[in-house]
């Protein structure tokens, strides 16, 4: 199955690299097939499209949905999507974990490097000491 997503991708990808009118095949969109269109989104009212409406892209026809999915395809929520109260507590709470952890890793990483900074600076002190050495006892 992903075999098949990355063939189609790919073939999406060469599709839509030609420009309309140049001889090539594109997926974009013309502006008189786009104007013919209702907007059907989650944020607009479902009554205005039909059922069995079809969008066209080239050679590829849509059926838009007729409800959002439940998930984005990477199985994150929708942030538009409307949550409970307690759903909504219990997302800013993690939200809140979350910025607080990356602010201990941002700490961290900043004292990382000045340790490493400091460990450079002492190596190369040592260095010049050390060559300093060999010059008096070459001469």
């Amino acid at each position: 199955m992903r075999s098949n997503l990355l063939q189609i991708d790919q073939l999406l990808m060469c599709m839509s690299k030609g420009l309309p009118g140049d001889g090539y095949p594109t997926l974009a969109p013309t502006i008189a097939k786009i104007e013919q269109y209702p907007i059907c989104s989650s944020e607009h009212s479902r009554t205005s499209c039909d059922d069995n409406e079809t969008i066209s892209f080239g050679p590829i026809r849509v059926k838009p949905r007729k409800r959002p999915a439940p998930t984005l395809a990477t199985g994150r929520r929708s942030k538009y999507e409307v949550l409970t109260a307690e759903e909504e507590q219990k997302r800013n709470v993690r939200r809140a974990r979350n910025r607080a952890a990356a602010e201990r890793v941002r700490i961290s990483r900043l004292n990382i490097e000045q340790q490493l900074l400091d460990q450079i600076n002492e190596l190369e002190k040592q260095e010049t000491k050390l060559s300093q050495n060999v010059q008096t006892l070459q001469h």
